[in-house]
């Protein structure tokens, strides 16, 4: 499966990317291993992702404004 959104962390050895399945994986960048998984509440792609400036949180979207969420990232 093809990610449509992959976001890197500052400390470039993680990073999160997302697909149509709609699963954000947070992943080691340097040996590809999951780290952790976050499942949406509700069906469809996610379609973009952005680290905020804390480094520990992260907003995901799928298209429509109903589907914006935002998540603790804990590495």
């Amino acid at each position: 499966m093809s990610a449509f959104s992959v976001v890197a962390f500052p400390d470039n050895q993680h990073a999160l990317s997302c697909a149509n399945d709609g699963l954000i994986v947070l992943f080691n960048a340097i040996d590809g291993k999951i780290l952790r998984s976050f499942m949406r509440y509700w069906q469809g792609p996610v379609f973009d992702l952005a680290l905020l400036s804390d480094g520990l949180r992260f907003v995901s979207g799928s298209g429509e404004l109903r589907d914006m969420a935002a998540h603790w990232v804990r590495r």
